[in-house]
Parts: structure tokens; sequence; C-alpha cells
């Protein structure tokens, strides 16, 4: 029954390789009974559909063979909640992580409650999926209720990092303390794109310096990021970087931070969108950053001087970036499953047919639409 069903799911899809999925379909067909290793072959068939952005034959995979008989099996009901973040209406979304949130909290209170000693381990894997799932809700807290909630909770995460790990991390334990730190630039990477997003919405509305104020203190977020993990290179460091100095208008240097990002991975999705919103940005002498944002509604957005800081040195240079562009981009797209599914990628892509008015161009900005219309909260990659 579970192989027909199986084959079902591997009909509806439809992608330039289906080799993944078609072996995960037979693992599954011919697993042992271990349920536990059952369970994890049907979580990465899930998650598959969903990076392939099969969202409605996840979303019933996940709820009829994985979270029907295994209701604490979390990570599941992460992946669900992003699945169900692609629809204009976010509450069910927000639902679902706020119930498996209560769900954990309460878990943890009441093995604090215990008034006797027991042999029961500190999980270092619930312990980060709790922090994930926390991260998740702020991203939810920021599109439905607006950036200002979502900083005023940003104490709570903070607060949550720390009782979850404190005092139970082993000093020798090398691994656990390097996936906590990444994490933790996570939480600080995540607080410098909220304050960059409050000075955007300030600097539209006052003159004052409150709207520097936010960009002061995300760059302070950025520099508590990059002080973790020292001796690892978090390309999403430098991706944030690049959009800090683009909106202290400083071209120069943010265009330093996306080349450092491509230089470790040139197909990486985020760097190549950050990368041709900083050269687009220059196509148009009296051109407003935020009209590049792809597919965000800017309203009231006051356009920026009528002189931007230079980054051409001539019309042949700039010409130059945007072949470099055109590269990156469709390169990307062939090389990376992320960037395929990326609508920022097509649109920039769409951009550059429409001013080298190839026939492309069409085609790029449907498939733009079609992959914002299944583009989850937060990406699938962070689970």
């Amino acid at each position: 029954e579970i192989s027909e069903c199986l084959v079902g799911s591997e009909m509806c899809i439809r992608d330039r390789s289906n080799q993944l999925t078609s072996y995960l379909c037979n693992a599954m067909s011919l697993s042992p009974k271990d349920q536990d290793v059952l369970l994890q072959l049907y979580y990465k068939y899930a998650y598959t559909l969903t990076v392939k952005r099969q969202i409605d034959t996840a979303i019933s995979f996940l709820q009829s063979f994985i979270l029907k008989d295994n209701p604490f099996f979390y990570k599941a009901w992460h992946l669900l909640a992003l699945c169900k973040s692609i629809k204009e209406d976010k509450q069910d979304s927000y639902k679902i992580i706020c119930s498996v949130l209560e769900s954990l909290q309460n878990d943890e209170e009441a093995q604090e409650e215990v008034p006797f000693k027991t042999d029961i381990k500190w999980d270092k894997n619930k312990a980060w999926e709790t922090v994930n799932f926390k991260l998740t809700e702020l991203y939810l807290l920021d599109e439905i209720f607006g950036t200002r909630e979502a900083v005023e909770v940003l104490p709570d995460l903070f607060e949550m990092y720390h009782n979850v790990y404190d005092g139970n991390v082993d000093s020798t334990d090398l691994a656990t303390i390097k996936k906590q730190n990444t994490q933790l630039q996570q939480i600080w990477l995540l607080t410098a794109e909220l304050y960059m997003k409050l000075h955007e919405e300030e600097n539209q509305l006052t003159t004052d310096d409150s709207a520097s104020d936010w960009l002061r203190q995300a760059r302070e977020a950025i520099a508590e990021a990059k002080g973790l993990n020292p001796g690892i290179t978090n390309i999403n460091c430098y991706i944030l970087e690049g959009y800090y100095f683009i909106l202290e208008r400083n071209p120069t240097m943010a265009l330093n931070e996306f080349e450092k990002a491509l230089y470790y991975d040139k197909n990486n999705a985020d760097a190549v969108v950050g990368y041709s919103h900083l050269i687009f940005s220059y196509e148009e002498e009296d051109t407003c950053l935020e009209r590049f944002l792809p597919l965000i509604e800017i309203q009231d957005a006051k356009p920026l001087d009528s002189t931007l800081p230079p980054l051409f040195i001539n019309k042949t240079d700039k010409l130059a970036a945007l072949a470099s562009v055109k590269l990156l981009l469709e390169r990307s797209i062939i090389n990376s499953i992320e960037a395929f599914y990326s609508a920022d990628v097509w649109w920039y892509l769409s951009l550059i047919y429409e001013k080298y008015q190839e026939k492309e161009y069409q085609d790029a900005l449907l498939t733009c639409i079609r992959n914002k219309e299944t583009t989850p909260i937060r990406p699938f990659k962070f689970l």
C-alpha cells in the first residue's frame, strides 16, 4: 500500500531530474521494519518534495505518513509549517509553530520539575529545534504583524537560546559547540536583518537620527555574528553586510562583500541576488533601490538622491557588470536547485532579458511568479 502511494506521488513530480525521489521511493519500499529508519526516509522524501516545490504533495505526505502516527516528530511539524507559510494567510503556519513551541517548552519545564534525579540526558537536537522554531516564529511575526513586533520578541529569542544551551554543553564537545555557535550566528543575522528593515521603514517616514540608530545597531549585530566560529566562513555574513553597505550608501564596500560570498560559492542564490540587486540599482540614474526588490510592494518610498555614489568608471564598465550579472544568474539556475527555484533569481533574469529584448523574457517572468507563489517564509535549507 505504501509503495503504491509513493509511486502515485512520484508521478506528480515535474522537475529536471527525478533521480533522488526515485531513489528514496525504492529505499522506502525496501526498507526493513525499523520504524526509526523508515521515518527518516519518509522525512527525506517529504523534504525533497518541498525543495522541488511539490508543496501540496508534500503536505499530504507529511500529514498521512509521518505526523498521523508520529505527533512528536517536531522536525516534520516545522517542515509542514513552512509549507503552509507559502499561503497569503500565514495563520495556519503560525499556529503550528506556536503549538509546537508550547509543547517543547512544556516538556522542558516538566523535566526540570522532577523532584528526583533521572537518567534523562539533555537532548542537543531538541535544543537546536526549539531555537529554530523560535526563529521561524519571528519571521512569521514580521510578515503578519510587522517588523517592530518581531523586534520586540528578539529578547525572548536570546533568552530561549541561553536557556536551552547554558550549562548543558560539554566544553569538550566541539561539534555541538560549533553547531550552537552557528545557530547563534543565525540569531544575530536575523537581528541585523530586522534592524535594517526598521531603518528602511523609518527612513521613509522621518529624517531624524532614529533611522540611522537602527542601522548602527544592525552593524553591531553583524559584527557579533562574524565574531562567532572565527575559523569558519559564513557566507550569510558577507551577504547581509553587502546589503548593509547598500543602505549606508557605500556601493564599493557592498560589491566587495558580495564578491567575497561568490568567491566561496559562485552559485549561492542569495549572493547572486545581492550582487544583481546592487548592479541593477545603478541601471538608471534616478533609480530607487527598493524598486528592484523582487515583487515587494514599497509604499510611499522616498527616492534616493539624484546622484548615487559612484560604482562604475564609465558606461563600458557598467555594461561589463551587467554581462557579469547575466552570466552569474544563468549559471546559478543550471548548477543550483536553490537558485532554480528562487523567485528573485528569475526576476533579475527577466530584467536582463527585457533590457536586451531577448525572447526568454516572458518565460523568465512567468517562472519568477510561479516560484514566488511557492516561496516559504523561511528557506527550507535551515531545517
